[in-house]
């Protein structure tokens, strides 16, 4: 008889292991396990194993840069609710269900300063619905200031510093005041590996990399 449990005990044991196997969680379910994507990277590959399940991600935003988080590569019968959350985890700022294509959602947000923020992931249907999904972010190359002396972006003087952003290479960022007579100072690598070069002239200043 005591053979016959030890048998039983393990047969329960293997199914239990087998079964944690099968419905083993990919991504954490709460901001405090969320999994970092990085912006540009390519999609994370998720499941929503099992009804109710959400998977959670993270990334560091800049302030003033413009992101796209889309869901994409469903299985059938996915159908993803996409959630943005704040960087507390819990406020949260956009829902979108269907702005993607054929079930998938996609959510365009700009940060409004340098910070973590959190999206979640689940199924339409909390209740009973199962599927997977591919996850990316993308920073979307908007120009923020202009590139020669027509398209400048105006200065006041003693007003807050403006900010700015060198989203390529061979991006020039010109801001104009008319007073004189003109002092300026650049600093920060922007997107590039390297240094700001501020040029000035009498009521122009244009900051390039180099």
């Amino acid at each position: 008889m005591r053979k016959r449990w030890i048998l039983v005990a393990a047969i329960v044991a293997a199914v239990a292991t087998a079964g944690a196997e099968v419905l083993a969680d990919d991504f954490g379910n709460s901001p405090l396990a969320a999994t970092p994507i990085v912006v540009g990277g390519a999609p994370l590959e998720g499941c929503i194993e099992t009804a109710g399940d959400a998977d959670y991600f993270l990334w560091s935003a800049v302030a003033g840069r413009t992101y796209r988080l889309l869901t994409s590569h469903l299985s059938s019968g996915m159908d993803t609710l996409l959630y943005l959350f704040d960087s507390d985890g819990s406020s949260i700022l956009v829902v979108d269900d269907d702005s993607g294509t054929g079930g998938a959602s996609q959510i365009t947000f700009t940060a409004p300063r340098d910070s973590v923020f959190f999206a979640m992931v689940r199924h339409a249907n909390a209740t009973a619905g199962i599927g997977c999904y591919g996850i990316s972010i993308a920073m979307l190359q908007v120009d923020d200031h202009g590139n020669d002396p027509l398209s400048a972006t105006p200065l006041t003087v003693g007003a807050a510093a403006r900010s700015g952003f060198l989203e390529q290479a061979s991006d020039r960022d010109v801001v104009a005041r008319s007073e004189q007579p003109f002092e300026g100072a650049g600093s920060g690598p922007g997107a590039l590996d390297g240094g700001v070069a501020l040029r000035l002239w009498p009521g122009l200043g244009e900051c390039h990399a180099w």
